[in-house]
């Protein structure tokens, strides 16, 4: 029976050390919805913020850890090496830039197999990369945050391709396509774009040849990158084939907003699927979610332990 299709990308989580500085880029800046204050449930001092759009759509979080005397990374290969958000086409390009340099950010305008794009560094060296998606034909999927000051014309529609730096790239290739169900869409010398279903943005995976040492993991980096598949019956379909393909899997984890699977595609590299729901509005209201820290049932009799540990973000600067 063949695997259920994955459709895309859920989420990516990379690690950061300022967690002030990190709410003000993702919402004031890039017009982000910080929709959910958690903790990282297997390190229960470091907080866990997803940023998404105004309904927490999957395939629209960017989320953060937040580690605790974490060193900043040493970039090198062997690394989800580019974050990317779609924006509606070129003319929001030229907005994005003007709004970035408002805020004292510098951008660089770059082509990627054709497409037009700007990159950006956050204070950690994290590499963004917002993307024209003005040939995207599937339908938006996503509801920009209705309280951002971002105009609606240029506001992020969710995630763009992902590019990882390794090493080999026939290994992480043949897991790609061989593994996951995606195709080889095109090649630009030393780097390959793959990609899930019809192709779109929101689909998409390059992998660029990089013969340097590996990466040094710290905050300034991605963490792993999340796949979405429907539901739980679904995962567990995948759970059963990664055990078959012998990669070392993690088993079904319920991460409460929705469950996941995760696996090492090659070293250093996380990769996760992630069902879609249940979502984020299952333990706060729709209007409210993300102003305060929320825990999930199996750690509410936790709390005042867990708060204590945690460093001080101001809930009174979130909208």
């Amino acid at each position: 029976m063949p695997l259920p299709p994955l459709l895309g990308l859920h989420h990516v989580t990379a690690m950061a050390s300022d967690v002030q500085a990190t709410y003000q880029l993702m919402t004031q800046v890039l017009g982000l919805r910080l929709i959910k204050q958690t903790v990282n449930q297997d390190q229960l001092d470091t907080y866990h913020f997803y940023f998404t759009d105004d309904v927490g759509t999957p395939g629209t979080d960017l989320t953060f850890f937040f580690f605790p005397h974490q060193k900043s990374a040493v970039r090198g290969t062997n690394l989800i090496a580019k974050i990317s958000f779609r924006v509606p086409n070129d003319d929001a390009l030229l907005q994005w830039a003007d709004r970035l340099a408002a805020s004292g950010i510098e951008s660089s305008r770059v082509t990627q197999f054709g497409d037009a794009g700007l990159e950006f560094n956050d204070a950690d060296a994290q590499v963004y990369q917002l993307i024209s998606d003005r040939y995207e034909t599937s339908p938006a999927r996503s509801q920009p945050w209705t309280h951002s000051s971002v105009p609606l014309d240029m506001a992020i529609k969710g995630l763009g391709p992902i590019t990882i730096n390794v090493i080999n790239a026939d290994r992480l290739a043949f897991v790609l396509t061989d593994m996951l169900g995606c195709h080889l869409l095109a090649t630009d010398g030393s780097k390959q774009l793959f990609a899930l279903g019809i192709g779109g943005h929101s689909q998409q995976v390059i992998l660029a040849t990089k013969p340097e040492p590996l990466t040094q993991a710290g905050f300034g980096m991605v963490h792993h990158v999340a796949f979405i598949t429907e539901d739980l019956t679904s995962l567990q379909q995948w759970t059963t084939a990664l055990a078959k393909f012998n990669l070392p899997h993690s088993g079904i984890v319920n991460r409460f907003y929705f469950q996941s699977d995760y696996f090492r595609p090659g070293p250093q590299l996380l990769f996760e699927i992630a069902t879609k729901g249940p979502g984020f509005f299952q333990d706060e209201p729709e209007d409210t979610a993300g102003q305060h820290l929320i825990l999930p049932p199996f750690l509410t009799s936790q709390r005042e332990q867990i708060l204590a540990n945690l460093p001080t973000f101001e809930e009174g600067d979130v909208k």
